[in-house]
């Protein structure tokens, strides 16, 4: 446990509880033991540092002579390292289990007669059965079940005690034929009893996309003979065999006669030096390619690719010549060619800064206008590493710049500085990419530039407006901070308001409690009457505290409906009247009768209950305060007027923020949210509010709200 004897003695053993277990358990256990019974079990406990661990313990009763039990005896054991073992084992096994069972191959265990012991969903499924009870009814080495020959299967494991990638062909329950790949191996257990146990995979699709393919095989040879690649079949000898009709064409002649030639008597060939590598590839296999240019019969000059393989029919090496006519991509090279030729006085003249480096970092490429702007011509540059040219880390950036682009990433608006001849420095804004031979090769990386020398003045201020900005941003951080410290303030504060209650209830049950029976119904009613009135104090500070924090969230949503203000406010006077004992008159005047407006009365609510239990609670020497209720063409104007203690002038700029109260209202109750809710409230209507208020004389809050406020959800 970790703990010292001198650290127990005298405790109680619930210092080694890790509250896995529930009270039920241990009042078990006590139950147990305390009728003179011996309790066994584990514990899962935790130790002085922390650490949880298992232990297996017997409970005994220590009774004295009288048979009285006087103490209890532990005997523990740390069995951690046991429980965790058996998890694993357990764990072990349910993986097994898991792949065995969700296995896309079948599995088997049987005996050496074919009884099936064992299988898995993938192997019944497999061959039709729909549970594993089922399918242990049939036999592997009987015919009846399994039109199968195991002669094969039965030799194999026997001699080698093993069977690997043996195909054959079983019987599924419905009797249709399937293709399987088996492997097994046979194993003796403990007491001596042989086991078969194997997997088996259905190969069946795979069989009958071996004989597609032979198939296409035979149609691909159509697709030869009749297709725009000439193909001709010559013995070893020379002796043409086969030739399609492209062939003939290819070469100006027709196939009647490729069948009596011989390509050993082809004077082209023999200038060409195509015997050689015909001879080469059947006899040594090589593939190889030529291209050649000729004349036609038709006196036309073409380009001709030659393809020679070597291939085996009846295993007689025989010569394959596939031909085709490459005119039309020849004349497309040479056209490349005068392109690229064209694109390089382009990148030479263009009024753009291009260069490029090869993959050693080497300048390759290096226009006019790069020559310009820096003042090194290209003689100067050619074959010294761009790196040199850099400001400073040269070698770094290109390096970067490389490793990049070679992966295949896009590097575009880098900025460089370079340094030019005479010393000066070029801030160039880059994009780069690859740049090709002309096999698909990458021999280099090509740089577009643009010289944003003269843009350094406006990075500069730019700078400048970042640091107002910044200056600005730490201004809002310092009045975060000061709204951190309000809600500090705030916490603070609603503890205080908090704990009077609780103390108030917490006496007024403790008298109820001791002299229920002694003192007077009154008294008792009395205490009673305290909790209920604590109790409704401490349910308005959490209303708005859940209010204030709906309204910060978002949460609070204006809901209109159609409703009679006055009836409502006479509703709100009246029960705001009685529930402070009617200390204060609220006098409510208006010059409308009883009419219908649309607002939202949980909201309209907010506003009144605040402003008029404000009213009277900061209006302590005073009897009475006053709320009127104008009405124009389309607004209602609100005034709620106190006799109290007011407000301080340079304390009216906050009086509606959170958390915000006046420091002259220390011994009255409140949280500081009243006023904000308002504020939020008369928002959410569309509304407007505003204050006076004189420190000692009173406070005048004044509303404006819409009879009808605009909402597009709402249809009256």
């Amino acid at each position: 446990t970790g703990y010292s004897i001198s650290e127990v003695i005298g405790k109680n053993p619930r210092i080694l509880k890790s509250g896995k277990h529930d009270n039920l358990f241990y009042k078990n256990i006590w139950n147990i033991i305390s009728n003179g019974e011996i309790w066994e079990g584990e514990f899962y406990n935790k130790k002085k540092n922390g650490e949880y661990y298992w232990e297996k313990a017997i409970i005994k009763p220590v009774k004295n002579a009288n048979g009285k039990i006087t103490n209890y005896i532990a005997i523990k054991e740390d069995i951690t390292e046991q429980k965790q073992i058996r998890e694993k084992l357990i764990q072990s096994e349910m993986h097994f289990r898991l792949s065995f069972e969700n296995s896309l191959i079948g599995m088997y265990l049987t005996t050496p007669e074919g009884h099936i012991l064992d299988a898995n969903k993938a192997l019944y499924e497999m061959l039709g059965y729909e549970s594993l009870d089922e399918f242990k009814k049939v036999n592997l080495e009987n015919s009846d079940d399994f039109i199968v020959n195991r002669s094969e299967f039965k030799s194999k494991i026997e001699t080698d005690g093993f069977v690997r990638g043996l195909e054959s062909i079983w019987s599924d329950k419905n009797n249709q034929l399937i293709y399987i790949r088996e492997n097994a191996r046979k194993f003796t257990d403990e007491s001596g009893n042989v086991f078969y146990e194997g997997t088996v995979e259905n190969i069946t699709k795979e069989k009958y996309a071996e004989k597609a393919l032979r198939e296409i095989h035979e149609f691909n040879k159509k697709i030869i003979r009749t297709g725009k690649l000439g193909y001709a079949i010559f013995e070893k000898n020379g002796k043409c065999v086969d030739a399609n009709k492209t062939y003939a064409e290819i070469l100006g002649t027709d196939v009647p006669v490729l069948l009596h030639s011989n390509f050993r008597e082809n004077k082209n060939w023999k200038n060409s030096h195509l015997i050689e590598v015909a001879e080469n590839t059947v006899e040594y296999g090589t593939h190889l390619k030529r291209i050649i240019k000729g004349e036609s019969v038709y006196g036309k000059n073409v380009w001709i690719e030659y393809d020679f393989s070597r291939f085996y029919k009846e295993n007689v090496p025989q010569l394959l010549v596939i031909l085709k006519d490459i005119s039309s991509y020849m004349k497309a090279k040479r056209k490349q060619i005068q392109t690229k030729s064209e694109y390089l006085k382009l990148i030479q003249n263009v009024n753009v800064p291009i260069f490029g480096i090869n993959l050693t970092g080497k300048i390759a490429e290096w226009n006019s206008a790069i020559e310009n702007l820096t003042g090194y011509s290209r003689q100067e540059v050619k074959k010294i590493r761009l790196s040199k040219l850099f400001q400073e880390k040269g070698n770094e950036t290109i390096n970067i710049f490389m490793t990049e682009i070679l992966k295949g990433k896009l590097v575009a608006d880098r900025e460089i500085t370079i340094i030019g001849k005479t010393g000066q420095f070029f801030r160039l804004l880059i994009s780069s990419s690859l740049q090709v031979n002309d096999d698909d090769k990458i021999k280099g990386i090509i740089f577009i530039a643009q010289d944003i020398t003269q843009k350094e003045k406006y990075k500069e201020e730019l700078e400048k407006q970042i640091q107002e900005r910044t200056h600005e941003l730490i201004f809002a951080l310092k009045k975060e901070k000061e709204l951190s410290e309000l809600k500090s303030q705030f916490v603070s504060m609603a503890s205080h308001e908090f704990r009077t209650p609780l103390s108030a209830i917490k006496f007024a049950a403790g008298f109820i409690y001791k002299y229920y029976d002694k003192a007077e119904k009154s008294k008792i009613e009395q205490k009673a009457k305290k909790i209920e009135i604590q109790v409704n104090h401490m349910t308005g500070l959490l209303e708005d505290v859940l209010t204030i924090g709906k309204i910060e969230d978002g949460k609070m949503k204006f809901n209109p409906n159609q409703l009679n203000l006055i009836e409502i406010v006479r509703t709100i006077k009246e029960d705001i009247e009685t529930a402070t004992k009617n200390t204060h008159k609220i006098n409510f005047t208006h010059n409308i009768p009883e009419f219908k407006m649309i607002s939202d009365e949980k909201i309209l609510r907010n506003i009144f209950i605040n402003l008029l239990s404000n009213a009277i609670k900061f209006s302590p020497d005073a009897d009475e305060i006053s709320l009127k209720i104008q009405a124009e063409e389309n607004d209602l104007f609100i005034e709620v007027q106190d006799k109290g203690i007011g407000i301080k002038q340079e304390e009216l700029k906050d009086i509606f923020s959170p958390f915000k109260r006046g420091n002259n209202v220390e011994t009255i109750q409140g949280t500081g949210l009243g006023l904000a809710i308002v504020k939020e409230s008369v928002n959410l209507l569309k509304g407007k509010i505003s204050v006076e208020s004189t420190e000692g004389k009173g406070t005048k809050f004044n509303i404006i709200l819409p009879k009808f406020p605009e909402n597009e959800n709402f249809k009256l």
